[in-house]
């Protein structure tokens, strides 16, 4: 047993859905997860995306030979992992990535909204 997080992947611009099975096969060949361990929608408007909750810790570098194979394809992760903290974006391109955490900011305190 590991730590998992939920992996929402996107694609732009959008694919066609032979491009998308293609994309989808190299992920799946990439992360040694079988095909049944992801849930996708292939290309529809708005979006189409490939998801997996997982204990997936190669991640970063798998979707980094990813946008390699594709170039000109920008990948886009969002990541909810097990921590109610951990949440973050990161983004893909021709062997390029970087990552950001997600700001939580609570508001100040309102008295007029006691009740």
């Amino acid at each position: 047993m590991g730590y998992y997080t939920g992996f929402d992947i996107t694609m732009e611009p959008e694919q066609t859905e032979e491009m998308f099975n293609k994309i989808l096969n190299d992920l799946i060949e990439l992360s040694d997860y079988p095909k049944d361990s992801w849930d996708w929608r292939p290309p529809t408007p708005p979006m189409s995306h490939i998801c997996i909750y997982a204990s997936w810790y190669d991640w970063d570098t798998n979707l980094i030979e990813l946008s390699k194979r594709y170039p000109d394809i920008r990948f886009t992760v969002y990541g909810d992992g097990d921590s109610s903290d951990d949440r973050w974006k990161a983004w893909f391109q021709n062997g390029k990535s970087y990552q950001e955490h997600a700001e939580i900011i609570y508001p100040v305190y309102d008295e007029s909204k006691m009740k």
